[in-house]
């Protein structure tokens, strides 16, 4: 026989081990099959295909291969996320790369702030596996699929350094579910049903911005400590007085507090059930508390301007989720803030 046909006969032996090795697979590295396309296979199942890829194909035929990963690379399923102490939609959304505001209407929230430890919520991103390109990192996918470094992180653990080029390899990252917002008339429709079970209706009050130059034109005027939604009213709860009022913004620990008028700093640290705690006494017998900050900006003693800034929005003491529990007192005696607040 031929020096030539020596060479051609050892190839086509070779090629058909090849072969024979990527159908049958091995005792660690099972074969996924063309007609194994139409199930959702685990992770290990699509690392399996990448790795039998790059061990017994050539670049040509690793790209004829990947035509059959990539059909089957993309998670029916969106992200769940179970919620924790201190989290609120606004981080978790921003961990995520959503809009809270879009979190709260995949799972049907009526209240944005109504998030409770251990609970289940959906994220309407899906996962999907792609193929590097040669000079990828984390940082540089992050940014082609407009998520973060920290959740592909979380979704790709054997991957330690962030800025290492990955040569080719397979990540998986995210995939912006399509939503379909409910109309107006269907939440219309939710809302009625679950007022009927209620006597009387309830009114949603909206704080104010703070207006640093509005003039404060009488002993009875202040300002509002900051922008939200008055989630729970001066009076009597649960069987007990509430001294004042609870304010909920959606940046949650990144909402500033202000001062509601000048004054002095007369407590500044923590007060058991009110967290975090400022008081300013503003004279003539009025004082404003400013209670569950996560961030305490001043110090006792110091002398603020109305609309200075005291602190940051919080859930510290005795709070469930982020929000200012703000009072006015009047001769030691706490009063509805409603009544003085401009």
């Amino acid at each position: 026989m031929s020096r030539k046909k020596v060479l051609l006969a050892s190839s086509l032996t070779l090629c058909s081990a090849s072969t024979a090795a990527l159908t049958m697979g091995t005792g660690r590295h099972p074969a996924v099959y063309a007609d194994d396309v139409g199930k959702t296979p685990s992770v290990p199942e699509q690392q399996t295909v990448s790795q039998n890829t790059n061990q017994y194909l050539s670049s040509f035929s690793a790209v004829a291969l990947g035509n059959v990963v990539a059909k089957m690379n993309v998670e029916s399923q969106p992200l769940q996320y179970q919620v924790k102490k201190g989290d609120c939609l606004y981080r978790i959304g921003l961990y995520h790369g959503v809009s809270y505001q879009d979190i709260a209407a995949y799972n049907q929230l009526a209240d944005p702030n109504r998030i409770y430890i251990g609970q289940t919520l959906k994220i309407p991103l899906q996962t999907q596996w792609i193929r590097s390109e040669a000079k990828d990192t984390l940082h540089t996918i992050a940014q082609k699929h407009q998520t973060n470094v920290e959740l592909l992180q979380q979704l790709n653990p054997e991957i330690s350094e962030i800025d290492r080029p990955l040569e080719g390899r397979w990540v998986l990252t995210v995939k912006r579910i399509e939503m379909v917002q409910p109309t107006q008339s269907a939440w219309q429709k939710k809302a009625s049903a679950r007022s009927k079970s209620v006597k009387k209706k309830k009114r949603v009050v909206l704080a104010s911005y703070p207006n640093p130059a509005k003039e404060i034109r009488s002993d009875r005027d202040f300002l509002w400590p900051v922008h939200g939604r008055i989630t729970s009213k001066f009076g009597w709860r649960h069987g007990r007085a509430h001294k004042g009022i609870d304010i909920w913004s959606s940046a949650c620990n990144r909402a500033l507090i202000h001062a509601a008028r000048s004054g002095v700093v007369s407590r500044a640290g923590y007060a058991s059930g009110y967290g975090n705690l400022v008081v300013i006494d503003h004279g003539n017998g009025w004082e404003t508390y400013y209670a569950h900050l996560s961030q305490i900006r001043v110090s006792k003693g110091q002398h603020l301007d109305a609309f200075d800034i005291v602190g940051n929005m919080g859930q510290t003491g005795n709070a469930t989720g982020y929000h200012l529990h703000f009072e006015v007192r009047k001769d030691g005696q706490a009063i509805n803030p409603l009544a003085v607040l401009d």
